[in-house]
């Protein structure tokens, strides 16, 4: 080998070396099957999230419109145990259609994201069996960016049992992982001690005049300022309130003035 040949060699196998050790999509571990964070620094991370398209599977036809090909994002398929092996306990992500009988191409207990060729895909392994050629079915979708459009899915190819499917959506866009969200708030304000206490204080204000109102006016047949309850102690506390704050500062000492000089 001649050595320009060599080092172009040596520098495709680094590409490609680096390629796989650089890309690296981890699973999220409440949808596993369809996001992930792509490998990076704290302020590098991206997400590619396909869980906005869960609700209905795919489909799509082949080129020669032989088989039908359905796919669901995140969940298992779900078709009726008589026509194949498509069944939720099955837990099938891709299945094809050939003349009434479903078979699963891929399981969504057996996913995985790799990047190749300057694309992220959704490896589906586990798929039914097959005995001509012997092996297990798998699947290859493609996540190809824009994002202009929601989601389409279409089949590139099959071969040896590898079937190549390809899905164009905004949502296969790597985009930076939206903030957590807030915690849930309760519709009302919760009352602090203070405004507890001063609630009470008040609805105990208003028994004890009302209710002492009542009593004295059909008790003793009160009127005007006498209804007021304890009105006596009432109108002679500001008194006492001075005569408690003058001998708190005199310290109990008695006022000599009164006293004649002997």
């Amino acid at each position: 080998m001649s050595r320009p040949v060599g080092f172009l060699a040596i520098c495709f196998l680094g590409l490609i070396i680096g390629e796989c050790l650089a890309q690296t999509c981890v699973p999220d571990s409440a949808f596993p099957s369809c996001k992930c964070t792509i490998s990076g620094g704290k302020d590098d991370q991206k997400v590619i999230d396909l869980s906005p398209l869960r609700k209905a599977a795919l489909k799509a036809n082949d080129t020669n419109n032989q088989y039908q090909y359905e796919w669901k994002l995140c969940d298992a398929l779900n078709l009726p145990p008589a026509t194949g092996s498509c069944t939720t306990a099955e837990a099938a992500a891709v299945c094809q259609n050939d003349r009434g009988i479903w078979r699963s191409t891929g399981r969504q207990t057996n996913s995985s994201f790799e990047f190749s060729s300057g694309y992220w895909h959704v490896r589906y392994g586990e798929g039914e069996k097959a005995t001509q050629p012997v092996g297990t079915r798998q699947t290859r979708a493609m996540l190809m960016c824009d994002p202009l459009v929601e989601g389409e899915f279409k089949i590139i190819a099959e071969s040896d049992l590898t079937y190549a499917l390809a899905l164009t959506s905004k949502y296969a866009c790597p985009a930076k992982p939206s903030p957590p969200a807030p915690p849930p708030h309760s519709s009302g304000h919760k009352l602090s001690v203070g405004s507890v206490l001063t609630i009470i204080f008040f609805v105990v204000l208003i028994a004890y005049i009302v209710g002492g109102a009542v009593y004295l006016r059909g008790a003793r047949g009160a009127e005007g300022l006498e209804m007021i309850p304890n009105y006596t102690f009432w109108t002679a506390l500001p008194g006492y309130i001075k005569d408690g704050v003058v001998f708190l500062f005199s310290m109990g000492r008695a006022d000599k003035s009164g006293y004649e000089t002997i």
